[in-house]
């Protein structure tokens, strides 16, 4: 508190923002120079965080980083006495899954995150972008070219006179590569394993997407039994949740996740392309995200079961002490992949009851808690959860007590 005027002495301790340093080796342990290095996030998919240089000893430092979880990977770089390095993971590994991750916090910085660059032989991609004829409605604009991999993206130098495009330096590898032009858009996938001059890309206006919802059964179901929402899933990154409008939404060519929310009379069982084979298998369940493929041409057939499970029960705070108005959490197992988790929340009523509807088959674990965090699996495992299984339109009973810490 501050009385009148006299003077006060007030002391903010500010904290050092952590950095990542270490030596890019040859194999002689030789720094190599000018080494290109860069940081990412350790989430899945990698987001780039810093580009550094190493110096003339190959001494890089990536300074004022947010504490968190990274990796370390130097970049592919063609030096001038004929040495080729190309991207590598510290301490050893072409792909991300092979990254050690790199632990920072505030005043605590990670030290010697040394490593040798594997060498290689780096390659060249061109080709051409097959464009609609100049004047064609909705080709607007340039043209673009990105070529795209689980650490970032590359956009192309491109040549409008003759639709050429080309990328240099570019690491072995498997790639996506996306053009666009206006409304119209291009999509390949891309094995990089030596030099490619005739790559092709013809850029297209897709079509809204086409949906088709029916029961396992075989029946055509009503198609508001369900709602689809998508996302962008490209090897860099994923884009934004968006809904799914039979025949008004747009899904560019390339790789996307679609999720169905279903009536509470349903539950999702597949989905599939609209044009193919439509067997489903039994233990086939569609909740979480699913892989899809778009096309300029777009069809999604969404299979549904109108014999959805469900779980309820009674928690408490103590053996007949009914807890009215807490959380309650269902968290579904077996998902591949199973990150992030998926888990689904609700509340008890007046009366401690709880109740989880339209669920397929399968593995659950439930738990009540004000402390579980439903985006971290591990808070969920903190709370001892109740294993559940459910069969095929089965109604489970499980009662819980209320977790307090």
């Amino acid at each position: 508190m501050v009385q009148g005027d006299r003077p006060v002495g007030i002391q903010i301790r500010l904290r050092r923002l952590p950095s990542i340093t270490g030596t890019i080796w040859d194999e002689n342990q030789i720094g190599i120079p000018n080494a290109p290095v860069v940081v990412y996030t350790g989430t899945r998919p990698a987001k780039i965080v810093a580009k550094v240089t190493a110096d003339d000893r190959g001494v890089y430092r990536a300074g004022e980083l947010v504490p968190g979880t990274y990796v370390v990977r130097n970049a592919a770089k063609q030096f001038d006495d004929g040495l080729s390095i190309v991207p590598t993971f510290y301490p050893d590994g072409n792909v991300l899954q092979q990254a050690r991750t790199v632990e920072i916090d505030l005043d605590h910085s990670a030290q010697y995150i040394d490593f040798t660059p594997n060498q290689g032989r780096l390659f060249h991609v061109s080709g051409k972008v097959i464009a609609p004829p100049p004047g064609t409605p909705g080709s607007d604009g340039p043209v673009t070219v990105d070529l795209i991999s689980d650490t970032g993206r590359v956009a192309s130098s491109f040549d409008p006179h003759n639709g050429g495009f080309g990328f240099e330096g570019v690491a072995p590898g498997t790639y996506e590569m996306t053009a666009q032009l206006g409304s119209f858009s291009g999509f390949i996938h891309l094995l990089v394993d030596r030099d490619q001059e005739n790559v092709r890309i013809e850029l297209l206006i897709p079509r809204p997407v086409r949906v088709n919802i029916s029961e396992k059964e075989g029946n055509r179901a009503d198609p508001s039994a369900a709602n689809l929402f998508g996302r962008r899933k490209d090897l860099d990154a994923d884009g934004p949740v968006i809904p799914v409008v039979p025949n008004r939404t747009i899904l560019a060519p390339g790789n996307w996740e679609i999720a169905v929310s279903p009536a509470p009379s349903y539950y999702p069982v597949a989905i599939l392309p609209l044009y193919g084979p439509t067997n489903v298998s039994p233990a086939s369940r569609a909740d979480g995200w699913n892989p899809y493929v778009a096309s300029v041409n777009s069809g999604i057939r969404v299979v549904l079961s109108s014999h959805p499970a469900s779980v309820h029960g009674r928690v408490v705070f103590s053996a007949n002490n009914p807890a009215p108005e807490v959380p309650v959490f269902l968290e579904t197992m077996d998902l591949d992949p199973s990150e992030p988790p998926q888990v689904r929340q609700t509340r008890t009523d007046q009366n401690g009851n709880y109740r989880f509807s339209g669920l397929p088959p399968g593995r659950y674990r439930v738990v009540s808690s004000y402390d579980a965090d439903p985006t971290n699996r591990a808070s969920i495992e903190a709370a001892n959860p109740k294993n559940v299984s459910l069969r095929e339109a089965a109604d489970e009973v499980q009662d819980l007590e209320i977790v307090l810490r």
